[in-house]
């Protein structure tokens, strides 16, 4: 079968196009969408999360209840778990029901929950390969894209979130497995033999969010509603696969780093889990062991923070400073010690340049700061947690789905092209 491109399938076009699928835009209003710089979201205040508490008490029920709720239409909707407070304890009230032994770590790793599908892996290998999306998107960020199986493959996509407006203080965006959605349906409405669609693939890569601020419609509902409405109308089967777990969210260590030192309440039991997961990640994760290697993603954040800071201090043309990061894991005292280094060379070069002194000192110190703050050990054990519960949160939405939708289908990948 060859590929075939579709005119449409550029990345991030037709971004200005309304949903039209029922839903209200979708917003990054909670969570930014995965890959996305923080610079283009905004993060809600403690004060939100307590009003935002109040807010969902009466839409979440019973803290171990089901994610799903109904809406009259035969067609599922999640609770608003964009409250990161509230979904963690949601998640961590559901965990001690659905799984009584969560202590034993097992049950947490990725590949247990989600076994990676290798024919699936293959196959959306094959289409970044043939397709040459590794060209088209930056593979350390958020994008989806979707192959319809017909004569040919047609290829939606490539899509990244796009910024469609802004609701207050929120910027509204429209998620990469939106555009997905919203491409195919204009598609399929185009092709006069639906019958011989035989399946859909749309591939993600972190797992569709479930909690978007502003009660707007998450993409895993949104895929989920997608699936039932093509095999109920045109027996088409669509395979969603991802290849990072996100959760309702992204990252929530801060937020349980909060719930641990909320004073004793109602909640204290959540707490006392939580702890006690801590110590299991610190015995697992035993500083001593602990070792580290700062990625490609957080090499650039800081080089554009530090270049951006020189030149706003000597905006001289062409200056270039040099930043060495370790290639392999180090342990604390072995990245530390790296570190001390290289802002000792860096050091050495500003001198180069004619620097007082005193910028000279403030810019080493930012750099060595910036470095250091990646790899402090309690806030890695706070993110391992989160990696943990969101595996768990997203395990627990595809049962609450399965449940309803029995032609649902989710799978984690291992790309290999």
């Amino acid at each position: 079968m060859v590929p075939s491109f579709d005119s449409n399938s550029t990345v991030a076009r037709h971004t200005e196009a309304l949903c039209q699928t029922g839903f209200s835009h979708q917003s990054v209003l909670g969570a930014p969408a995965p890959g996305i710089s923080a610079g283009t979201a905004m993060m809600e205040s403690e004060q939100d999360e307590v009003g935002r508490m109040k807010e969902f008490s009466q839409d979440g029920e019973k803290l171990d209840e089901g994610w799903i709720k109904e809406n009259g239409e035969d067609t599922i909707d999640f609770i608003d778990l964009s409250c990161r407070m509230f979904y963690l304890l949601k998640v961590v009230n559901r965990m001690n029901l659905n799984f009584p032994y969560y202590f034993n770590f097992n049950i947490f790793l990725k590949n247990k929950l989600f076994p990676i599908n290798q024919s699936m892996s293959s196959k959306i290998s094959y289409f970044i390969k043939h397709f040459k999306i590794n060209e088209k998107v930056d593979f350390n960020s958020q994008f989806a894209f979707a192959v319809i199986e017909y004569k040919t493959f047609i290829l939606k996509g490539p899509f990244i979130p796009q910024t469609v407006g802004q609701i207050r203080k929120y910027y509204v965006k429209h998620h990469s497995e939106y555009q997905c959605i919203h491409h195919l349906k204009q598609k399929i409405k185009l092709m006069k033999k639906k019958k011989n669609i035989k399946t859909i693939y749309i591939f993600t890569k972190y797992s569709p969010c479930f909690g978007i601020k502003g009660n707007l419609c998450p993409c895993m509902t949104q895929l989920a509603n997608f699936s039932k409405e093509m095999y109920d109308k045109y027996n088409i089967d669509v395979i969603i696969t991802f290849q990072d777990i996100y959760g309702a969210t992204g990252s929530i260590a801060e937020t349980i780093q909060k719930m641990v030192k909320l004073p004793m309440s109602n909640n204290d039991k959540d707490s006392i889990y939580i702890e006690r997961l801590i110590n299991k990640v610190k015995k697992q994760y035993p500083k001593s062991k602990y070792k580290y290697v700062l990625g490609d993603k957080e090499q650039k954040h800081i080089k554009r923070d530090i270049i951006k800071k020189i030149k706003k201090i000597n905006p001289c043309v062409g200056i270039e400073i040099k930043m060495i990061f370790p290639s392999n894991p180090c342990s604390l005292h072995e990245f530390e010690s790296f570190i001390q280094q290289q802002t000792n060379n860096i050091n050495r070069q500003l001198k180069k340049y004619n620097f007082t002194k005193e910028n000279m000192k403030y810019i080493c110190s930012l750099f060595h700061s910036k470095c250091c703050e990646l790899v402090d050990y309690k806030r890695f054990i706070y993110k391992k947690i989160s990696d943990y519960i969101n595996t768990i949160a997203v395990a627990l939405a595809h049962k609450d789905i399965k449940a309803n939708l029995n032609n649902f289908t989710l799978e984690r990948i291992e790309l290999n092209f």
